[in-house]
């Protein structure tokens, strides 16, 4: 079931293994405030990332999974 998920939402995925260890470093592993945490940021990076797929190059759009799966990648 995982694998099928990742597989239709695509290369988006790569925010869900992103974000919690994000978060981690950010607030400790008290998980009271992790998960929040973890939330806004995984929103932020989605948000950040579509953002800049439709401004980097402005008359083309990229994917926006592309820019994820660049911090996926990074990270």
């Amino acid at each position: 079931m995982a694998g099928s998920s990742v597989a239709i939402a695509s290369t988006i995925g790569f925010v869900g293994l992103i974000d919690p260890h994000l978060a981690r470093r950010l607030v400790g592993s008290i998980h009271q405030n992790l998960l929040p945490v973890a939330a806004l940021i995984g929103g932020l990076l989605v948000a950040g990332a579509d953002f800049f797929a439709r401004t980097l190059f402005s008359p083309t759009e990229l994917p926006c999974g592309l820019l994820t799966a660049a911090l996926g990648v990074y990270s």
